[in-house]
């Protein structure tokens, strides 16, 4: 079903006002800064396993100047978003760096960190046992 074919608020056909559906979405929500809208997109594209699309969204969205002042409180999950897709995309090292900078703002979800699959090839590494300590 077009899901905009239940907006009742105008009820004409579309494509007479010069409007098609050029693709379905996965949901409809407004983004009124781009910082938030790069961190959603970086949600969906982890989702649907575009690792590459997810760490280019949410490096973006770090690095943006005009952040709202709710986001702060957020970031440390978007870190810990980045992180397994850099590890799926191979890069050892950002993703121990992504949840480095996830636990210093203040991630605290040590079971959740220790059984996400992508982190396996993190297990090796000398700065995954010094993470796990400040999780614990």
């Amino acid at each position: 079903m077009d899901p905009l074919s239940s907006f009742s608020l105008v009820n004409v056909d579309r494509s007479i006002v010069g409007f098609e559906l050029e693709r379905k979405y996965f949901h409809y929500y407004y983004m009124f800064n781009e910082a938030h809208h790069l961190a959603e997109l970086g949600l969906v594209s982890f989702e649907a396993e575009r690792y590459r699309e997810t760490v280019e969204c949410y490096e973006k969205a770090f690095a943006a100047k005009d952040i709202p002042d709710w986001m702060p409180d957020e970031m440390h999950l978007y870190y810990h978003l980045a992180a397994p897709a850099w590890a799926a995309l191979g890069d050892r090292e950002a993703a121990l760096k992504c949840l480095e900078e996830a636990v210093e703002k203040v991630w605290t979800d040590f079971a959740r960190t220790v059984r996400c699959e992508e982190f396996t090839s993190l297990h090796e590494m000398p700065g995954w046992k010094r993470l796990l300590k400040k999780l614990q």
